[in-house]
C-alpha cells in the first residue's frame, strides 16, 4: 500500500501511539513496523494473538520487558577472533534470555488460555545455561565477581593482602615524619595503581623515594617512598594478572554467547513479538477495541465506529461520536454531504484507518458484530496537498493522486477521496469528479467520497449502486451533531456556520443575495426531503417499538400455552392411570362376582347395581367438572329435529329419533341415517347463543374481535373464580380477544372477587363495568393481553 495513503490518513501517527504502550525498543520497533496484511488467514492469525495476549494479561497480569534492549550487534561481534564482549553487554544479553525464558513458563503455564502463543514457544530452545553462566560471572553492578574462577579469587585475596601490608608500612612513615603526631600533614592515596603518600614539597628530601606527581599549587607532591617500591610492584604484576584473567573470563562468556547467538536471536524476536501483542493487547483496552468479522462479500459493516486517534486524545463521554457506517456488495459508492465542521472528514479517515488497522491486527474502536472486508489496496486523497519542488498547484497535485487512483485501482481496493473535485471552477471540478467516479466504479473497487457539490448528491440520487449520506445538523442550535444519516444528502450550512464564527448578519444577508435562485430551490428541496426522511425514520422506529411489543406478547402467550399444555398433559397422564386402576379393581371385583355365582348358582342384582354404580362415580369424579356439565346440559337440551354434529365424523345433520332412556339417537345426514350415542353429538350453530351457568357462548363484535361470554350467576366465589381461571387458560389458547363475565348484582361479593382476582392476573390488560344497557356493574368486561 502507498506511503501517501498511510500519511494522509495518519496511519504512521497511529502507529506512534501504539507503540507508547510497549515496554521496550524492541516491541516499540515492532509496533512502528506493523504494516496491512492482505491474506485473510494471516490477518485473523495476528487478531487471535492479540486476542490471546489480552485475555492471559487480563488473568495473569501485564507483561513487562523493560531494561531489554537489541543485542544484534552484541551476537554478531562476539564471533570475532580474540574479541570479548564487556560486562554491560553480557548484562544485557541475561536480562533478554531470562525475559524471554519467564514469558515462555508464563505462556505454557497458562496454554489452555493462550494456545496459539504456546504453539509459537514450544519450539524455542531454551537458553538459560548462558545466563546462569553471565550470572555466576559478572554482577548487576556490571563487576566481575571474585568467584568467575578460583585464578581470579586468588589473585584478588593476593592483592587484598598487600594493600594491607603497603597501607600499613606507609602510615608508619606518616608517623615518622609527623613526629608521631597524627594531626600533622600526610594521606595515603593512589596514583596509577601505586600506593603513594601526600608530603609537604619541602619534606621531599627527608627520605629517599619516587615523586609521581604535584598538587595544583605545588606545595604538595605525591611520593611513594623506597620502602614500598617493591611492594607495590608486585601490585601492578597482581593487577595485571587479574586483568589477564578477567578477560580470560569475558572470553569464555563470549564463546558461549555466539555458540547460542542463533537462539539468543530468537528469544529476542520472541520479546519482540510478545511486546509488540502486549502494546495491541493493552492498545485495545484504551479504545475498547474489537477484533472485527473479516467477510468475502465486500461488505463493509462497521458499528459504532470512533476515529481512533480521536478515541485516544479524549477522556470517555468527550470522544468522537460513535458510527454505523454500513456499505458494499450492491451499494459500491457511498457519497457523504453535510455541514462544514460536520465530521465528514472525520468520517472519512476513520473507514481508511479502521481498515488499515484491522488487517495490520490490531483492535478497532467498533461495537462487536462490526465486519469488514480485505482490501488488496487503500487509496486515500484527502486534503489540499501542493508540490512546489514539482511545479504544481493545488488542483494539479489533487489530479496527480485521483490519475493514480485510476491506473491501479481494481475490485479489490478501497478507494476514498475527500470533496473530489475541489480547488478548481466548481462546475467543471463537480463534471470531472464524476466522469471520475464512473470510471472508478467500473474497477469494481469500493469508494466512499465527501462533497458539498449539489451536482454529485444529485449524481448520488440517480445511481442505483450509490448511496447517500449526510452528517446531522441541529437546525436549533446551529451546529453540527457529527452524527451519519443514510438515505439523505445534506446541506453547507454555510450562513449558519459562517455566523457562529462570527461573520456579521448584514454581510451574511448580501452574500444570501449572490447565490443562484436555482441552488436555493435545490437547497430547500434537499431540507424537505431530509425532514421526510426524519419523519419516516421516526414512524419506523415507532413501528419497530410496536412491532416489539407485540413479539413479546406472543412470546408470553407461547411459554403461557406451552404450560398449559404442559399441565393438560400431566393431568390427563393421571386420568389415564386412575382410569387404569378403577377398570382394574373393577375387572377384579366383576371376577368375585362370577366367582360368587359359580359357587352358589345366584347372585344378587342390587349388589352387581351398586358395585356398577360404584365404579362409575369414580369414573364420573375423574371427568373434568366443565366436560361433565357441558355432557350433561348438552343431552338434556338436544330435541327431535334439532340440527348436531357428529363429534368423530364432523359430519352435521338433524335428530330423526331421541332416545334419552338410552342416550342414543339416530341421525339424518344426507341420505344416510345412522344410529349414535348422544354424547358423540352437539348441537350445530352457525353462532352459539346458549348460556347457563358456568358456561360460555362465542361472540363475534363489530370490529371482528373475539369474545367468550361465562355466566358464573349463583355460583359460590371459591368455584366463580376457579371457572373465570380455567376460562382465562382456554381464552389464551384460542386467541380469544376477551370475556364478558356476566355475575349478577346480588351483594356485590362475587364481583368484587372476581374483580380483584382479575386485577393480579398478569394475562389481563383491563377490566371494565358493561355500559347500562348491556348490563351495567352487573357483568365485567376482560381484555386479555
Amino acid at each position: 500500500m502507498r506511503d501517501h495513503t498511510f500519511r494522509v490518513l495518519e496511519y504512521y501517527s497511529l502507529l506512534e501511539h501504539l507503540s507508547r504502550y510497549a515496554s521496550s525498543p524492541l516491541g516499540r520497533d515492532k509496533c512502528l513496523s506493523l504494516r496491512p496484511l492482505i491474506n485473510k488467514v494471516d490477518i485473523e492469525k495476528e487478531h487471535k494473538l492479540v486476542s490471546e495476549m489480552r485475555l492471559l494479561q487480563q488473568v495473569k497480569g501485564v507483561f513487562s520487558f523493560n531494561g531489554v534492549v537489541p543485542i544484534d550487534s552484541f551476537i554478531a561481534r562476539s564471533g570475532i577472533e580474540d574479541y570479548f564482549l564487556e560486562p554491560e553487554d553480557l548484562l544485557h544479553i541475561q536480562v533478554l534470555i531470562d525475559n524471554a525464558e519467564s514469558a515462555i513458563v508464563r505462556i505454557r503455564e497458562n496454554r489452555d488460555i493462550c494456545p496459539e502463543l504456546n504453539r509459537i514457544v514450544s519450539n524455542i530452545r531454551a537458553c538459560g545455561q548462558v545466563s546462569r553462566e553471565i550470572k555466576k560471572a559478572i554482577n548487576p553492578y556490571a563487576k566481575i565477581n571474585d568467584n568467575a574462577s578460583p585464578a581470579l579469587r586468588k589473585i584478588r585475596e593476593h592483592k587484598i593482602r598487600l594493600r594491607r601490608s603497603i597501607s600499613k608500612r606507609l602510615e608508619e612513615i606518616l608517623l615518622r615524619i609527623k613526629g608521631g603526631n597524627k594531626a600533622n600533614d600526610g594521606v595515603i592515596s593512589l596514583r596509577d595503581g601505586r600506593y603513594v603518600i601526600s608530603i609537604r614539597t619541602d619534606n621531599k628530601g627527608s627520605f629517599k623515594g619516587i615523586i609521581h606527581d604535584y598538587s595544583h599549587t605545588r606545595a604538595r607532591c605525591f611520593f611513594e617512598p623506597m620502602e614500598v617500591i617493591e611492594e607495590n610492584n608486585e601490585l601492578a604484576k597482581l593487577s595485571h594478572q587479574e586483568r589477564e584473567e578477567e578477560i580470560s573470563i569475558l572470553k569464555r562468556l563470549t564463546s558461549h554467547v555466539h555458540e547460542h547467538g542463533e537462539h539468543i536471536k530468537t528469544h529476542q524476536s520472541l520479546i519482540a513479538l510478545l511486546d509488540g501483542l502486549r502494546a495491541r493487547a493493552l492498545f485495545g483496552e484504551r479504545i475498547k477495541g474489537v477484533s472485527p468479522v473479516f467477510n468475502d462479500n465486500d461488505m463493509v459493516k462497521l458499528k459504532g465506529a470512533r476515529h481512533p486517534i480521536l478515541t485516544l486524545i479524549y477522556d470517555e463521554g468527550k470522544g468522537p461520536v460513535p458510527l454505523d457506517i454500513v456499505f458494499g456488495r450492491d451499494k459500491r459508492l457511498m457519497i457523504i454531504s453535510g455541514p462544514n465542521r460536520g465530521g465528514k472528514t472525520v468520517t472519512l479517515k476513520t473507514i481508511g484507518l479502521i481498515s488499515l488497522m484491522a488487517q495490520a491486527g490490531i483492535p478497532v474502536p467498533v461495537e462487536e458484530g462490526s465486519s469488514i472486508c480485505i482490501f488488496r489496496d487503500i487509496m486515500a486523497e484527502i486534503g489540499d496537498e501542493q508540490s512546489l519542488s514539482a511545479g504544481l498547484s493545488t488542483f494539479s497535485a489533487h489530479m496527480m493522486h485521483l490519475k493514480d487512483m485510476i491506473d491501479n485501482a481494481t475490485k479489490e481496493s478501497l478507494i476514498i477521496i475527500d470533496e473530489p473535485g475541489f480547488g478548481t471552477d466548481p462546475d467543471e471540478g463537480a463534471s470531472l469528479a464524476m466522469a471520475i467516479l464512473d470510471k472508478l466504479m467500473e474497477k469494481g473497487g469500493l469508494i466512499v467520497v465527501s462533497t458539498h457539490f449539489n451536482s454529485i448528491k444529485s449524481y448520488g440520487i440517480l445511481k442505483k449502486n450509490t448511496v447517500n449520506a449526510s452528517m446531522g445538523f441541529d437546525d436549533k442550535t446551529k451546529r453540527p451533531t457529527f452524527s451519519l444519516r443514510y438515505g439523505t444528502t445534506g446541506t453547507s450550512y454555510a450562513y449558519e456556520i459562517a455566523g457562529n464564527c462570527g461573520i456579521g448578519e448584514k454581510i451574511i444577508q448580501r452574500a444570501k443575495g449572490y447565490i443562484d435562485k436555482d441552488e436555493v430551490r435545490l437547497n430547500g428541496l434537499i431540507e424537505k426531503l431530509n425532514r421526510i426522511i426524519e419523519e419516516a425514520e421516526y414512524q419506523k422506529a415507532q413501528a419497530l417499538k410496536i412491532k416489539n411489543k407485540y413479539i413479546d406478547a406472543l412470546k408470553k402467550a407461547s411459554k403461557r400455552i406451552i404450560e398449559l399444555e404442559k399441565r393438560k398433559r400431566k393431568e390427563i397422564d393421571e386420568i389415564k392411570n386412575r382410569y387404569q386402576e378403577i377398570l382394574v379393581n373393577a375387572k377384579s371385583e366383576i371376577r368375585d362376582i362370577i366367582n360368587e355365582f359359580k359357587q352358589k348358582g345366584s347372585v344378587r342384582i342390587d349388589a352387581v347395581r351398586e358395585k356398577y354404580n360404584s365404579m362409575m362415580d369414580q369414573l364420573n369424579i375423574m371427568l373434568p367438572e366443565s366436560s361433565k356439565e357441558a355432557k350433561q346440559v348438552i343431552i338434556k337440551d338436544l330435541k327431535e329435529g334439532q340440527k348436531v354434529r357428529h363429534k368423530k365424523t364432523g359430519k352435521s345433520g338433524e335428530i330423526l329419533l331421541l332416545d334419552k332412556t338410552h342416550s342414543k339417537a339416530v341421525l339424518s345426514a344426507g341420505n344416510i341415517k345412522i344410529m349414535v350415542p348422544l354424547d358423540e353429538i352437539e348441537p350445530f350453530y352457525e353462532d352459539q347463543r346458549k348460556s347457563g351457568h358456568g358456561e360460555y357462548v362465542n361472540i363475534i363484535t363489530s370490529h371482528g374481535m373475539k369474545w367468550k361470554e361465562l355466566n358464573v350467576v349463583g355460583l359460590r366465589v371459591e368455584e366463580a373464580i376457579d371457572r373465570v381461571e380455567k376460562e382465562i387458560d382456554r381464552a389464551i389458547l384460542n386467541g380469544t380477544s376477551g370475556i364478558r363475565i356476566i355475575h349478577g348484582h346480588g351483594t356485590g361479593r362475587l364481583r368484587k372477587a372476581i374483580r380483584e382476582y382479575l386485577r393480579n392476573s398478569s394475562y389481563v390488560r383491563s377490566i371494565s363495568g358493561a355500559d347500562p344497557f348491556s348490563g351495567g356493574d352487573a357483568v365485567t368486561i376482560v381484555e386479555l393481553e
